[in-house]
């Protein structure tokens, strides 16, 4: 795998069909840029931003962008914003 391939996980609050919580506990919205995630054994992220899905993400999985975006009671646009990261060091992630 390639060290500074890019990643995105959802925040908590978009629990939908295509992922479960990725990081219990943790508030990814809050995170700083530079942040350091360590996941599995040793996998390394570094947290570069926020994102708010887009068109791009239907590249990953169609029809996410639509489990993504939605209208909260008032008919205000909602999108469930993430975060981006580079990989910094690949290993192995499993849930659980």
């Amino acid at each position: 795998m390639n060290d500074n391939a890019r990643i995105l996980a959802a925040h908590a609050d978009s629990t939908h069909r295509f992922s479960k919580q990725p990081l219990p506990g943790i508030d990814l919205l809050g995170l700083p840029r530079g942040t350091r995630l360590n996941l599995g054994e040793s996998t390394v992220v570094e947290v570069t931003g926020l994102r708010n899905p887009c068109a791009q993400i239907e590249n990953f999985q169609p029809g996410l962008l639509k489990e993504l975006v939605g209208y909260d009671d008032d008919r205000a646009l909602v999108r469930r914003a993430g975060i981006m990261g580079f990989v910094r060091q690949s290993g192995t992630v499993r849930p659980g």
